[in-house]
C-alpha cells in the first residue's frame, strides 16, 4: 500500500517539518511486514516515536529551497483473523465526557438513549447515525466544527466518526476515532477513511463503521487511533515562510502476489 502526499507550493520554501503517521498498526487482525516513510526533497533530519496510543509517528525536517514536497508512506500489511488483545483499561483520554453542547446533547439523547449501552445498543446506534447523516464530501472540511455537522447533517466518514465518539463519551462509554484505509469489495482502489471503537468491559475494544455501515474486521487496513482527528492525521506539516500550498494525496493498493 502507497499513501503519497504532495505540497506544491506557490513560492520558494526554505524550510518545512512534518509530522506523519503512515505506518500502519501492527496487532489485531494485521500483520506489518514492512513500513516506510520517505519525502523529496529527502530529510535533513528525522526522528520516530510511539504517541501515547502506540501509533508510529515520524518527524521530518526538510531544508533548502523548494517548491513540491512529497511524502510517501509505503508498507505491506498481511490480514488474518487473529486474536483481540486482552480487554485493559481504557486511556483516560478517551474516556466520558459531556456534551460539549446543547446540540450535542440532543442528538445523543434521540440516537443513543441507553445510560450504559452495550455492544448491541452500540451497533445499533451506528445504523440510526448512518441514517441521520448524508455523506457529502462538498459539505464539511478538516476545519468544520461538530455543531456545524449538526446542523448541515451531513459530511464524510471523518464527521460520522467524531460524532460518534462525542455521543458515546456523552454516554459514559469509552471511545476512541480510528483512521486507515477502507478495501474495496469488489476490486478498485482502497480510500483512506475514518470510523470508531468502542470499549466494553470485558470485551475490550470493538469497532464500528457508521458511513460503510459493515463490520471493518478483514475490511479495513489500521493506520492510528486517539481522542482526535489532530493527533492522528496522516500527513500534517508547518512551513518557514509565507508560502502557501496545495495538496493532492493518492493511495494505491496492490494485492500481494500469491504464492
Amino acid at each position: 500500500m502507497t499513501h503519497t502526499t504532495v505540497y506544491t507550493f506557490d513560492r520558494p520554501v526554505a524550510a518545512c517539518g512534518v509530522r506523519a503517521l503512515l505506518r500502519p498498526r501492527d496487532g489485531g487482525g494485521q500483520r506489518l511486514a514492512f513500513a516506510q516513510v520517505l519525502t523529496v526533497p529527502p530529510p535533513a533530519r528525522r526522528t520516530a516515536h510511539r504517541d501515547r496510543f502506540g501509533n508510529a509517528v515520524d518527524r521530518l525536517r526538510v531544508e533548502g529551497r523548494f517548491r513540491r514536497l512529497q511524502v510517501t508512506g509505503t508498507s505491506l500489511v498481511r490480514l488474518a483473523a487473529g486474536d483481540p488483545p486482552p480487554p485493559e483499561p481504557p486511556h483516560p483520554a478517551l474516556a466520558a465526557a459531556p456534551p460539549a453542547s446543547p446540540a450535542l446533547a440532543s442528538w445523543v439523547a434521540r440516537l443513543l438513549p441507553q445510560a450504559a449501552p452495550d455492544r448491541a445498543a452500540v451497533a445499533a446506534f451506528a445504523e440510526r447515525l448512518g441514517d441521520a447523516l448524508t455523506y457529502d464530501p462538498a459539505a464539511t472540511d478538516l476545519a468544520t466544527p461538530l455543531e456545524t455537522v449538526l446542523e448541515r447533517r451531513r459530511g464524510v466518514c471523518l464527521d460520522f466518526a467524531r460524532l460518534a465518539v462525542a455521543c458515546l463519551r456523552a454516554r459514559g462509554v469509552a471511545a476512541r476515532l480510528v483512521t486507515g484505509y477502507a478495501l474495496p469489495a469488489g476490486g478498485g482502489a482502497a480510500a483512506f477513511h475514518a470510523w470508531f471503537g468502542a470499549w466494553f468491559p470485558g470485551c475490550g475494544w470493538v469497532d464500528f463503521d457508521p458511513t460503510l455501515r459493515r463490520d471493518p474486521a478483514g475490511r479495513t487496513v489500521t493506520l492510528a487511533w486517539g481522542a482526535g482527528y489532530a493527533a492522528i492525521q496522516p500527513v500534517a506539516g508547518i512551513v518557514a515562510g509565507p508560502a502557501r500550498p496545495r495538496l493532492s494525496v493518492a493511495i494505491t493498493l496492490t494485492p500481494e502476489p500469491a504464492s
